[in-house]
C-alpha cells in the first residue's frame, strides 16, 4: 500500500480501537462507519467481525487490484491519503467503506453472520457465493485464518486466531478446536506435499500484487510443473480476457501457460 497509506490506515484503526474501549463513543462509531445496527463493544466476536469487515476493501483491492468491478490499491489509498486537513483518518476510512459498499450500511453483527453461514441448502446465499464451503475448508484443511494481532499489522490487534476458531465451532460444531485444526492442516500438508507437492503437468501462475501468492508454488518443481510469477498483476489476472492495457509480463505469462499446456497434450 505504501508507507503513507499504511500509516493512515493504522491511525484510523488505532482511533477506532480507542473508541471501542469507550462506550460513550459507540454512537460515533455507528454514525461515522454507517453501521447497520447499534455497536456493542462488549461482544468480542462482533468487534472481530467489524475489524474483518473493515479490512475487506483493502484485502479485495490487493487481491484483485481493480479487476472486474473492484476498486484497486491506488483508489483506496487515494481515499485514505486525500483530505488529511479536513477529515480524520477514521472518517477517510469510512469513505473507503462507503465506496466499497456503494453507499449501503456496514454489516458487522457476528451472530447474523453465523446464522447465514450455518444454512446449508443449495440456495442459501452463503452456499451460492461459496462462503460456507470456503470457511469449512479453512476450518478442516487449510487454516487460512487472517488475524491482525501481529506487531506490524495496520489493521489493529482486535482480530485474533480465537475469533476464527470460535467461528469454526459456532458454524460446524465443537469438534473443531485449535488442536484438531492444527492436526488437520498437518495431515493435509503431509498428504499433498505442502509447498513442494510431488506432481507433474501443472502450471502455477501467480500475481505478486495478490497476497495469496505467498501460499503458492513460486519455483519450478520439475520440467513439467512450472511456476510463473507476474510482478505487477493480481489474483487470477491470467484467466481474464486480453486487453490493450495488459502489461507485457501478463501477455508473456499467458503465452507461456499456453505453450506449457500444449506440451502436456503432446
Amino acid at each position: 500500500m505504501g508507507a503513507e497509506c499504511s500509516k493512515q490506515v493504522r491511525e484510523a484503526i488505532n482511533q477506532l480501537e480507542l473508541q471501542i474501549k469507550t462506550p460513550k463513543s459507540w454512537p460515533t462509531i455507528d454514525r461515522e462507519l454507517n453501521l447497520c445496527g447499534p455497536f456493542n463493544g462488549t461482544d468480542r466476536q462482533s468487534v472481530g467481525q467489524l475489524i474483518w469487515s473493515l479490512a475487506i476493501p483493502f484485502a479485495t483491492a490487493a487481491q484483485y487490484n481493480g479487476r472486474g468491478n473492484t476498486i484497486g490499491v491506488e483508489q483506496v489509498c487515494a481515499l485514505m491519503t486525500t483530505g488529511q486537513d479536513v477529515w480524520t483518518p477514521l472518517q477517510r476510512y469510512a469513505k473507503v467503506i462507503g465506496q466499497f459498499n456503494k453507499g449501503g450500511c456496514l454489516t458487522y453483527d457476528y451472530n447474523e453472520l453465523i446464522t447465514e453461514i450455518k444454512k446449508s441448502s443449495k440456495t442459501a446465499p452463503g452456499v451460492v457465493v461459496g462462503a460456507r464451503q470456503w470457511i469449512y475448508q479453512t476450518c478442516s484443511e487449510f487454516a487460512y485464518f487472517r488475524p491482525t494481532d501481529h506487531p506490524d499489522s495496520p489493521f489493529g490487534h482486535s482480530l485474533n486466531i480465537d475469533y476464527y476458531t470460535t467461528q469454526c465451532v459456532d458454524i460446524f460444531g465443537k469438534q473443531f478446536t485449535r488442536e484438531s485444526i492444527q492436526k488437520s492442516v498437518d495431515r493435509f500438508n503431509a498428504n499433498y506435499g505442502g509447498s513442494k507437492p510431488n506432481l507433474t503437468n501443472v502450471v502455477f501462475p501467480n500475481g505478486a500484487v495478490d497476497p495469496w501468492h505467498e501460499l503458492s508454488v513460486l519455483k519450478d518443481l520439475n520440467n513439467s510443473s512450472r511456476a510463473i510469477l507476474m510482478k505487477t498483476t493480481a489474483h487470477g489476472a491470467d484467466m481474464d480476457g486480453t486487453r490493450f492495457t495488459d502489461p507485457r509480463e501478463l501477455t508473456d505469462a499467458r503465452l507461456a501457460i499456453e505453450q506449457q499446456i500444449k506440451l502436456f497434450l503432446q
